[in-house]
Formats: C-alpha cells, sequence, structure tokens
C-alpha cells in the first residue's frame, strides 16, 4: 500500500483511489480501518458472510436497477388484464360445459406421453400461450381446485422467481389430479418435466383429463362434451389393451 494522498490525478498506473490512499485492489483497502478507509473507487459492502470493500463498479451490476420498477408493473399488470379476459371468455365457453370428471363411475382411458401436444395443435397453442387457464381447467375438471383459484395459482407461479418451490407446489397438485382421473405418476416425474418442460406437462395433463370428459376443445375457446359414449370407449378401449400381451376379451384385431 502506497502513501496516503488528497488528490485522485496522483493515482498510481494500475491501483484503486481508497479515498486518501491507493492500493493494488479494493480488497487492500481497509487494512483493519473497515469502512473509514474505504472511499473512492471503493464501497463497503455489508454481506451475510462478512463485509468487504468492493469496486463501486461492481456495487452497479449488483444492485437493482429502480427504473425498471414501472416498466415491470406496467407489464405484469396488462398481461393480468388480458390474461383474465381470457379466463372468462375460457370459463364461460369451456370450463363450464365440460365440467368435471365423475368421482365414482369413472374408467380410465388411454395414457398420453409427455409430448403428446405437439400432435395436437391446438392444445400445443393454448399451453403456450395460455397455459395458466389449461391448467386452471385442468385442476377443475380433476377435481383438485375450483378454477379460479387454480387460474390465480397457476398465474402466481409463473411469475415468482422461485422455480423450484413453483414446481415443487405444481408437483403436489399434479400428484393428486394424476390420482384423481386414474394415473400414477413419481413425485419426481411431475417435479422434472414441470421444471424442465412446464407447457408439455400440462398439455399431457390436459389432454388426460380432456380425454376422460369425452371432451374436444378447439379454437377459439369451443367445446364438444361426449361423456358417455367416451366411458364405453374408456372400458373396451381398456378391456381390448393387449399392450400387456393377449386378454380374454378381444382377440385378432382387437373386434
Amino acid at each position: 500500500l502506497r502513501p496516503r494522498f488528497s488528490m485522485a490525478w496522483l493515482k498510481p498506473k494500475g491501483y484503486v483511489d481508497c479515498g486518501g490512499s491507493f492500493a493494488e485492489s479494493c480488497a487492500i483497502c481497509p487494512q483493519d480501518h473497515g469502512a473509514v478507509w474505504c472511499n473512492g473507487d471503493c464501497l463497503w459492502v455489508h454481506g451475510f458472510w462478512g463485509n468487504k470493500c468492493v469496486p463501486n463498479s461492481q456495487m452497479e451490476i449488483l444492485e437493482p436497477r429502480t427504473d425498471m420498477w414501472p416498466w415491470y408493473t406496467t407489464s405484469f399488470l396488462l398481461a393480468s388484464f388480458i390474461m383474465l379476459i381470457f379466463a372468462l371468455v375460457y370459463k364461460s365457453n369451456v370450463v363450464d360445459k365440460i365440467g368435471t370428471i365423475p368421482e365414482y363411475f369413472n374408467i380410465r382411458g388411454n395414457d398420453f406421453n409427455l409430448f403428446a401436444c405437439f400432435t395436437k395443435p391446438q392444445t400445443c397453442l393454448y399451453v403456450t400461450f395460455c397455459w395458466p387457464v389449461v391448467q386452471g381447467k385442468n385442476y377443475h375438471a380433476g377435481r383438485v381446485m375450483g378454477y379460479w383459484p387454480g387460474c390465480c395459482l397457476s398465474f402466481l407461479l409463473s411469475t415468482t422467481p422461485l422455480v423450484c418451490l413453483a414446481s415443487c407446489i405444481r408437483a403436489a397438485l399434479s400428484k393428486k389430479l394424476y390420482k384423481n382421473i386414474g394415473f400414477e405418476r413419481s413425485w419426481g416425474y411431475v417435479f422434472f418435466t414441470s421444471l424442465f418442460c412446464l407447457p408439455c406437462a400440462i398439455g399431457q395433463e390436459s389432454l388426460l383429463v380432456d380425454n376422460e370428459l369425452g371432451a374436444e376443445i378447439t379454437c377459439c375457446c369451443q367445446a364438444k362434451v361426449q361423456l358417455v359414449g367416451t366411458e364405453l370407449e374408456n372400458a373396451w378401449a381398456r378391456a381390448c389393451d393387449n399392450s400387456w400381451g393377449k386378454n380374454r376379451v378381444c382377440y385378432g384385431d382387437g373386434h
């Protein structure tokens, strides 16, 4: 550390101004004097693991930009308003029409894989741009929670920076959904699909729910339901499912 100077223009090349002295780096400035010797090009920071002297330029990166809050707030409110309008239309035209999956007389339909939504362009569009609304529909139809609580919770989870916590909450709800519609999924499966492939996971759940209800949801916000016929088809499909070998009901081509 060089002797203390009072003029910044005397700072040697490769040194930082500590606010009265110069040093090779801000970390050397305090010399056990604490914040008193950390000025000029440096700033004294109070941290969880202890206090330290850091460059001002580093703090410019670490400190949040307060000028972004008006833009963020406006964007959030606008997105919330648009999602609310769409949710109202979706509830009126789809959710109220398809109802909920029967609790007692319900015959499980066939399964869908994680990427099945890519074969259904309309479902793919819904889960890409309006997935909180689709998730609310899934929770409502699957008797997990009401449509509006499901929509609001999903929308809030989509905006939180706590991604792992949001995935844990969604995994718990999805586990209950899968159980109610007769499919088993491990907690790890729903957690990691929520964490790394959320639209696909919601699309898979949506296709399962729609299949159980005999519902066909098309753009924009149109639904057709054939529940009784679907239950009979599901029963026949399960009876004729030869994926585990020849069964006693269907032979040959399954007719």
